[in-house]
């Protein structure tokens, strides 16, 4: 009896040793770390279509600097590919949209961002091809740190 009681007091303190050198198995990260690596600028515009609401629709934002080793491709684009550098966003019924990488609203890392409109958020081709190809795109917008951008309203004809 007194060896069981000896076996299950040395577990018990063997587990509390353990975890006490191991502290917690959980990935931990400094407050505020990911803020520190990606300063973000606030990214606001708002979508007409045709005169008005767009209905369900998409805004990609591919970083200029990650679509350079892709510019190489024969085939690209295509709706499989993933990006790095690459962010996407849903626009609201009225047409408005926002980005968020930290936390909602607060933007998009600082540097030169290629837009792209997608209806249906279907793919590449899903809507007018001139809207939703990286390569090709006219929407470009330079994000510098402290300088929030509201791009006002951006008009798409769906012809």
């Amino acid at each position: 009896m007194h060896l069981r009681a000896e076996l299950c007091f040395a577990a018990i303190v063997s587990l509390i040793s353990f975890s006490g050198c191991c502290g917690s198995l959980a990935p931990t990260e400094p407050k505020g770390l990911r803020e520190k690596m990606f300063d973000t600028v606030p990214l606001t515009g708002k979508v007409v279509l045709d005169g008005g609401a767009p209905g369900q629709m998409v805004v990609s934002a591919f970083n200029e600097k990650e679509l350079e080793g892709w510019k190489q491709r024969k085939d690209f684009p295509s709706p499989n590919d993933p990006i790095a550098g690459t962010a996407i966003t849903s626009v609201r019924p009225e047409g408005t949209f926002t980005f968020q990488t930290h936390k909602a609203n607060d933007g998009l890392p600082a540097g030169n961002w290629v837009l792209l409109f997608s209806k249906g958020g279907t793919g590449f081709n899903a809507f007018n091809k001139k809207y939703n190809n990286p390569l090709t795109s006219t929407f470009k917008v330079t994000l510098e740190k402290g300088k929030p951008v509201d791009l006002g309203e951006i008009k798409l004809s769906s012809k």
